[in-house]
């Protein structure tokens, strides 16, 4: 009976670290060069989104919004930058998430993935044409 008892614990404790680690993603992370703060939810099992929480400079040089002017669809280029999800879905899959950022500077949509260092880094790579680049956000409190 304690050997079931024990073996059922460990099994737990397993499951219990599985489901955890999918969700370490979610929360605050102070992106980029640290104008920017992307708030990750869970949206599906194991699929996260990624949105704009907080600009540090949140409008331009006339008082205006920034919008989301390099946006290769003339549609959605008046919508504004604070609120927009850059990461659509990341699903999570040995120990990282796989999906695609969008970048408001340049208005392109590429591959990338995302993998916790330790409890508050977030590597973020990028790759779009052959071209690889590699971020560190850090995890932060909810902005004001």
């Amino acid at each position: 009976m304690i050997k079931q008892i024990l073996i059922i614990s460990i099994l737990m404790s397993g499951i219990s670290k599985i489901s955890y680690s999918q969700n370490e993603i979610e929360g605050y992370w102070l992106a980029g060069e640290g104008n920017t703060i992307v708030q990750f939810v869970q949206i599906d099992i194991g699929a996260f989104q990624g949105k704009i929480v907080w600009l540090k400079e949140k409008v331009d040089k006339e008082g205006n919004s920034f919008r989301d002017e390099k946006n290769p669809d003339e549609l959605l280029r008046s919508r504004e930058i604070l609120g927009l999800p850059i990461v659509e879905r990341a699903d999570y899959e040995n120990d990282t998430w796989i999906g695609k950022i969008y970048s408001v500077k340049n208005g392109r949509t590429v591959n990338a993935i995302f993998r916790l260092q330790g409890d508050d880094k977030l590597e973020v790579r990028v790759n779009y044409r052959g071209f690889k680049r590699t971020q560190t956000w850090y995890k932060t409190e909810k902005p004001d």
